[in-house]
């Protein structure tokens, strides 16, 4: 599954809201996250369930999502990071991958966006090392990921771009990029590397305050998304983009006139809960509600979508989200769409 490209998946009609509560009576706050039938016996974190191809970006954000939101994740990641140790290219980049006839993956297709995925490793490795630093492998493979990172960053645009061979920056990219750097900054303070920290920090800093000029807000108040010329305002990757910047701690890019989190659901908080906006369900604008404050739009999302779990319009991450998010969810929460 490319997450810049959205197949058609059959619709499903007559969700009711009250399901999804009683569908987990399991979750509770300081719950696991269980990935039974995404996590395979290798350790490899499939797109989707019982599926057959793996996109680290997805396995990588549900696992970091799913901690945000309080869930246990050491098992899962454990094992996803020795799977994920054994595959990178020699310029330290990943890809995508499929099961070979003989069981075996292989690299089938190349990452979608590298900035993303290699920020989300770093990000990954840094939270689930142990409390001494991180083991000799992995730091190994965080340093070819941050030279490989680095070598993406543009200092004519002010950002990151997606891969090598495509120099276009991306608003959802730099802010997962941003984000992820403060948070390995911080660990390596934490274990006595205060100049490196200080390098990452100033490096995020410096990325944040140009983000702002290479994605202004346009007359109608939405951020441009991307550093080419942009397409028509789809829900992804247009409306998700905007909020982006709220989910990873950016909210400098929201300043007027850009629109804010109330105009955004205003404006598409129905057409994104009754699942007419796209053909996937985007949990991570219930993250952000979730940040917000906004009870009553995570526990809609969590009962709206809970029809929907390891169907054609689901993968990993939604998953992670919809666990994580059913931490929070009160059942006496009333949920009115509109």
């Amino acid at each position: 599954m490319n997450r810049r490209s959205r197949p058609l998946a059959a619709r499903l009609g007559g969700l009711v809201l009250g399901l999804a509560l009683a569908a987990a009576p399991w979750l509770a706050r300081g719950a696991s996250l269980d990935l039974a039938g995404y996590q395979r016996d290798d350790g490899a974190i499939t797109t989707h369930y019982q599926g057959d191809f793996v996109d680290p970006y997805f396995a990588l954000k549900a696992l970091l999502a799913a901690r945000e939101l309080g869930l246990d994740i050491a098992a899962p990641a454990g094992r996803w990071i020795d799977w994920m140790l054994a595959r990178p290219t020699a310029d330290g980049l990943f890809g995508r991958y499929c099961i070979a006839e003989d069981g075996a993956w292989l690299q089938c297709q190349e990452a979608d966006a590298d900035d993303s995925l290699l920020a989300l490793w770093l990000e990954l490795l840094h939270v689930a090392a142990p409390a001494e630093g991180l083991p000799p492998a992995w730091r190994n493979s965080a340093e070819q990921s941050r030279a490989a990172l680095a070598r993406l960053y543009d200092p004519r645009l002010g950002g990151y771009v997606i891969s090598p061979t495509q120099r276009v920056a991306l608003l959802m990219d730099n802010c997962e990029v941003v984000a992820a750097l403060r948070v390995v900054a911080g660990k390596q303070a934490a274990w006595g590397d205060a100049a490196g920290a200080r390098r990452l920090r100033q490096q995020a800093d410096l990325v944040e305050r140009r983000l702002g000029g290479l994605f202004p807000p346009k007359a109608d108040g939405l951020l441009r998304h991307t550093s080419e010329d942009e397409a028509d305002g789809a829900f992804y990757p247009h409306l998700v983009a905007q909020l982006y910047p709220l989910l990873h701690g950016l909210p400098s890019l929201m300043k007027k006139p850009a629109i804010g989190y109330r105009e955004w659901m205003r404006r598409y908080r129905h057409a994104w809960l009754t699942l007419s906006a796209d053909d996937y369900p985007w949990g991570l604008m219930a993250q952000v509600a979730q940040q917000q404050g906004d009870a009553p739009t995570v526990a809609c999302w969590v009962r709206q979508t809970a029809a929907l779990r390891h169907g054609a319009r689901w993968n990993v991450l939604e998953d992670a989200l919809w666990q994580g998010l059913s931490t929070h969810v009160d059942p006496n929460t009333p949920c009115s769409l509109r």
